[in-house]
């Protein structure tokens, strides 16, 4: 172009991924240009395809949906009555919800192994069997995976431990939830441990999640020992003490089963602790006095 600046030869690209430039190229260069424009991130995106602010790619994992640009979520980890639920940056939940058992079952053995710490996302993606894009459809970090296997033991547990039955009285129903308790824990023993050893590397909120959930199974064993403290069948004891008492035996079995499991099994260890609780309980007047 005499006396002036040429024009570009292909359209250029701003940051957010929009084509710049594509007014001054002919008919057929503005074609190619539709074409083929590259968002930030190099991947091919339809020209009316623009990231808008606060959005994200999301990339083609091999599980066949394409690449489609997704809203950034929100980081809110509560809802609006308080109520904790899964962290936003976890997408795609009802999905999460169907292969959650095999990401936690791959992941759990990857951190008890090596160590939550010395984990990369890669090593989790290749024991789950899954391309690094498909995981990311799930989680934002590594912080996400730790928070599932946490969530996935403490829902149950907690779930299934609030549904049993009341048995014919307040020590058969005590004695029924201490033996589910300690079977599940023995079930998930190896969640148990990681979770002992790795919550300290969770996020603050997902932190102040678990021990919520543990708090509300402790207070299901102290309303259960209310219960009989006031139908007679127990002594008048510190419901709460003897309530933590119960869980820290039961975790105990998944945390030193190691040394335990040579010399007494687990039926022995649930009927000796059941007949420790239940001699503390005992409302005669030769039991022995708490406090």
């Amino acid at each position: 172009m005499p006396g002036g600046r040429r024009r570009p030869l292909r359209a250029q690209h701003r940051d957010d991924g929009a084509l710049v430039g594509a007014q001054a190229l002919g008919p057929a260069r503005q074609i190619q240009s539709r074409r083929l424009p590259r968002g930030p991130t190099g991947v091919h995106l339809p020209s009316a395809r623009r990231l808008r602010p606060g959005s994200e790619l999301i990339e083609d994992g091999g599980d066949g949906a394409g690449v489609r640009v997704k809203p950034r979520a929100s980081r809110q980890s509560t809802g609006p009555n308080g109520a904790a639920r899964a962290p936003r940056r976890i997408v795609n939940k009802e999905l999460l919800a169907e292969r959650q058992d095999q990401l936690v079952a791959a992941a759990t053995e990857l951190f008890l192994r090596q160590g939550f710490h010395k984990t990369s996302i890669r090593e989790i993606a290749d024991a789950a069997g899954w391309h690094m894009g498909t995981l990311y459809l799930y989680i934002r970090q590594k912080e996400d995976v730790l928070y599932l296997i946490t969530r996935a033991h403490m829902k149950k547990l907690t779930e299934d431990l609030w549904a049993m039955e009341p048995g014919g009285s307040a020590r058969e129903t005590l004695a029924a939830a201490m033996e589910f308790l300690f079977r599940a824990v023995d079930d998930q023993r190896r969640q148990v441990r990681l979770m002992y050893r790795e919550s300290q590397s969770l996020r603050p909120e997902h932190l102040e999640e678990l021990k919520d959930s543990e708090l509300r199974d402790r207070e299901l064993f102290v309303g259960l020992i209310e219960d009989g403290v006031a139908a007679g069948e127990f002594r008048r004891v510190d419901p709460h003490l003897v309530a933590h008492d119960i869980l820290v035996m039961a975790h105990s079995w998944a945390l030193k089963s190691w040394a335990l499991l040579p010399h007494i099994t687990l039926d022995a260890y649930i009927e000796q602790q059941k007949a420790l609780v239940f001699w503390q309980l005992d409302p005669s007047p030769a039991a022995p006095t708490c406090g």
